[in-house]
């Protein structure tokens, strides 16, 4: 017996398992890639440690903690600690190892926070297509979203390999924004500019981000004010 289509039933499951097995092995052999480059970027920033700015955030921390100017001690290449205590303060317990158990364990904290920063963008593209119809009917364009990703992997690599906070405050800004965007009411809004408040106190650098964020919400709130009063007092003036 043949289906409308003209095939074998079971033709057509062979198929179906045939795709499946496909997706399957297309997954597992990503997963694999993935776990090598994550052991080989285990053993490069070990082999590196020395070369590493997260030593420098360690040895600030403690020297925070012992009572020694975090601003006047050096990590072994003689690099100074240039930001605010927070983060020196936050990773501290660390000095108790040795550079390369510290290295290691940034870089672990950093893959992960990598896949947070993933996980954000899509719960904030998925927050914008909900609100805005238009956006969510247009799509994203291919050349948008691989010139994205093209804008951000060498950074996160670069901040994977020498232990940099790249990715800690790009996280930190996008958890900020879809707090305030997504804040049901004023309480989760004020988490969320409480969240956009930690990158700018570990380095100044996030906070043009930050502003242009409060200019946009700014000019939007007085938008909504100006049609909430046309709509209250322009009939009463044509009347």
């Amino acid at each position: 017996m043949e289906s409308c289509s003209g095939r074998h039933p079971l033709q057509l499951k062979s198929r179906r398992l045939a795709r499946g097995g496909a997706g399957r092995a297309v997954i597992i052999g990503a997963a694999g890639v993935l776990a090598i480059a994550f052991v080989l970027g285990l053993l490069d920033v070990r082999r590196r440690a020395l070369n590493s700015d997260f030593t420098v955030f360690v040895i600030a921390g403690a020297a925070f903690l012992d009572g020694r100017d975090p601003y006047a001690v050096t990590n072994p290449q003689g690099w100074h600690y240039a930001y605010s205590p927070l983060f020196a303060l936050v990773v501290s317990p660390l000095a108790r190892l040795d550079f390369r158990d510290q290295v290691m364990v940034w870089y672990v904290i950093s893959v992960g926070l990598g896949a947070l920063c993933v996980a954000e963008s899509y719960w904030l593209l998925a927050h914008i297509r909900r609100d805005r119809a238009s956006a969510a009917a247009a799509g994203v364009p291919r050349w948008v979203a691989v010139t994205a990703l093209l804008s951000v992997i060498f950074p996160a690599l670069d901040s994977l390999q020498r232990g940099q906070l790249g990715l800690l405050i790009t996280w930190l800004l996008l958890l900020g924004l879809r707090c305030s965007l997504a804040a049901p009411n004023w309480v989760a809004a004020g988490f969320g500019g409480l969240v956009l408040a930690l990158p700018v106190s570990i380095k100044l650098t996030p906070l043009l981000p930050v502003a242009l964020l409060a200019m946009v919400g700014l000019r939007a709130r007085s938008e909504d004010d100006g049609d909430r009063f046309e709509e209250a007092y322009g009939d009463s003036g044509n009347g």
